[in-house]
């Protein structure tokens, strides 16, 4: 019960037996004490945190009331009022209270998320538009200017609703099937550009014993990638980049896994060690300084990392400040078995024939110092014997001093940025050379420089080099007889790269009957003249409607081929026409577009960008997904892609 002590008029008090108990007050004496003495009392055997609440000296607490005793409206004296506070009811009050604000918080943002999408879209998306016009440089510039900073802020948007789901514990892995070294590549190509531009390298060493095929979480490890690289990028002046990724165990048997460490070793400024404490925490740089020489929210590491813990490990940093950084983490994945097979296969057959390479020179003409080491460490790996040079001069020079000694060096390797870009005019010296006219050579290039064979007599490497793709090219320049079997290193794709491929062979046919007829519902001004642009650049033809009834009356007098289909509309959402037109579909499956035994396929158009809000997209029965804002290039992709596989299911 709770403990009570009432000064009535008059000045007579009264306590109950809880409130005896506790305050252990003198038998016989309070009769005549005052609200002061009671209080003096009380006070020398508590604490008090606030006004309303009593610690008591064994730790416990005291939820304390005073107010006036009021009875028919009159009021005859004054309540004290002692609650004991219970700690298990006071901790689940406050998880109830910390589990609604992180709701709260997260709807918030995900609503915040949506309504920033909207117009970012209508800006990025037109701004795409205007680039493909006839525009001065300058204008270009401005242009190239206005859809650079919406994309930066997207990226925030994103980190953002990433932190957000984390803290919210809201976050999940989704596995799937992937190809580690396809992904490596796209993650060191969306910082290749801004790589080149500085004038550093971006290197992949990825060991011969790393499965090529994967299962995983994909996204979530590209996310992670991006951003350590991306980072790399932007804190290195001067070197390169280079990820490094080797299998520290594995796991045979029928179903196979293994745990790769990967590994991002830039040459930048690096960072003191009393400071590395600070990377990982959310909205922090370790200056203010960088923060305005870099720009960065401060989020990136700190979801990265969240990222890996869900992923089973942690990231660790080394660093040394002038001289560079590494982020390193360990992640478990499984093995596609029949793959694993295949590659056990490949590798004993590369340990093989990499004995015809043992003792054999190589000269290496490479500049950039982190080009250069992986090179030798590649190179070293097959016990061939590396020769180094970092300029054309001294390069020639290493020729004619071999030649001399009547050992000309069967292989020479250059990179095409030696000597400010004239590593192809070496490769045509050193061809002219007496005893190198049977050389093999091999040139090292970026993926958009072009040569022909007239500008360069020697065989093309592009970057990022994999051991793989250079192992085959030295084979090849060296005129060793391989195993074709080795080509499913060089020439692996993704099965989606298939249905490309499929589509530009059936869209020949489609657009000798007719073009496909897409139906756009979609609500927002801006956004329909985007999707108007890019269809009508795509070959499409098209029919816009502005809300989802509209999209049903729509369908059932059209047979389109697919339909492009907005989550938020007026009068009816993208989910409940998606329920109708599936549910109408099933009752009249005679309407439906000619060669299609299957439903419409629909793919969502939405600034809602959460996992829960894909999975509603695919639970009402849409297909595919593209979040806001539109990449030009990725949704005709989709399009293209749900066409073939909707037509090759209706034959």
């Amino acid at each position: 019960d709770d403990a009570v002590l009432v000064f009535q008029q008059g000045g007579r008090i009264r306590y109950n037996h809880t409130a005896g108990l506790l305050w252990q007050w003198p038998a016989g004496q309070v009769a005549d004490w005052t609200e002061d003495d009671f209080q003096n009392w009380i006070a020398s055997r508590t604490t008090s945190p606030s006004e309303t609440i009593l610690r008591l000296k064994d730790g416990r607490l005291l939820n304390w009331q005073r107010r006036p005793l009021v009875v028919r409206g009159r009021e005859l004296g004054r309540i004290w009022q002692w609650t004991f506070d219970d700690p298990l009811q006071e901790e689940r009050r406050r998880r109830q209270d910390a589990e609604q604000a992180s709701m709260t918080k997260s709807e918030f943002l995900a609503h915040m998320s949506h309504e920033i999408r909207t117009p970012l879209n209508g800006v990025i998306g037109m701004t795409d538009l205007l680039m493909g016009t006839a525009l001065t440089p300058k204008q270009y510039e401005y242009a190239e200017l206005i859809k650079s900073s919406g994309r930066s802020l997207l990226f925030l948007i994103n980190d953002i609703l990433d932190f957000s789901k984390i803290e919210a514990g809201k976050l999940e892995l989704t596995e799937g099937p992937f190809y580690l070294r396809e992904m490596l590549e796209a993650v060191l190509g969306i910082s290749a550009a801004k790589a080149s531009a500085k004038g550093l390298e971006l290197c992949l060493v990825c060991d011969e014993n790393v499965p090529s095929r994967l299962i995983g979480d994909e996204g979530r490890l590209r996310q992670v990638l991006i951003n350590l690289v991306g980072n790399a990028v932007k804190f290195t002046e001067k070197g390169g980049v280079r990820v490094d990724v080797s299998q520290v165990r594995h796991e045979a048997g029928e179903h196979p896994g293994c745990v790769l460490q990967i590994n991002v070793t830039d040459t930048g400024i690096g960072m003191p060690a009393e400071r590395l404490d600070r990377l990982f925490q959310s909205f922090s740089q370790l200056d203010a300084s960088q923060s305005q020489l870099y720009g960065g929210t401060g989020l990136g590491l700190a979801i990265s990392q969240r990222l890996v813990n869900l992923m089973g490990d942690r990231i660790r940093v080394r660093s040394r400040e002038g001289v560079g950084s590494s982020f390193y983490f360990e992640i478990p994945l499984r093995c596609d078995a029949q793959q694993w097979t295949d590659d056990l296969s490949v590798r004993e057959i590369m340990r093989k024939e990499a004995m015809h390479l043992s003792g054999r020179d190589v000269l290496i003409a490479v500049e950039n110092e982190v080009l250069r080491g992986v090179l030798q460490e590649q190179l070293r790996s097959w016990a061939m014997e590396v020769h180094t040079a970092i300029g054309s001069e001294e390069a020639l020079e290493r020729l004619r001093y071999a030649a001399s000694n009547g050992r000309p060096l069967p292989l020479l390797i250059v990179d095409s940025g030696l000597d400010d870009g004239r590593g192809a005019e070496l490769i045509r010296k050193a061809r002219g050379l007496a005893s190198y006219e049977k050389t093999g050579m091999i040139l090292v290039v970026p993926l958009s420089e072009e040569y022909t064979e007239q500008e360069n007599p020697a065989l093309l490497l592009t970057k990022p080099l994999y051991g793989s793709s250079l192992f085959i090219a030295i084979l090849d320049v060296l005129e060793i007889s391989r195993t074709p079997l080795l080509d499913t290193f060089k020439n692996r794709r993704d099965p989606d790269s298939q249905v490309e491929t499929r589509f530009r062979i059936d869209s020949a046919l489609m657009r000798a009957e007719a073009p496909p007829t897409i139906l756009v519902a979609e609500d927002n001004r801006i956004n329909q003249l985007v999707i108007k642009e890019i269809l009508g650049n795509a070959g499409f033809e098209f029919e816009i409607v502005s809300d989802g009834r509209a999209a049903c009356e729509a369908v059932s007098r059209f047979p389109y081929n697919l339909i492009l289909m907005d989550c938020q509309m007026p009068e009816m959402d993208g989910y409940d026409a998606t329920l109708l037109i599936r549910s109408w579909e099933k009752s009249n499956p005679d309407r439906l577009a000619p060669g299609h035994s299957v439903p419409i396929p629909i793919v969502a158009l939405t600034a809602n960008a959460t996992r829960d809000d894909e999975q509603r997209c695919f639970n009402v029965g849409m297909d595919a997904y593209c979040s806001k804002p539109i990449d030009a290039r990725r949704l005709v992709q989709e399009i293209r892609r749900q066409l073939v596989v909707h037509s090759q299911a209706g034959k």
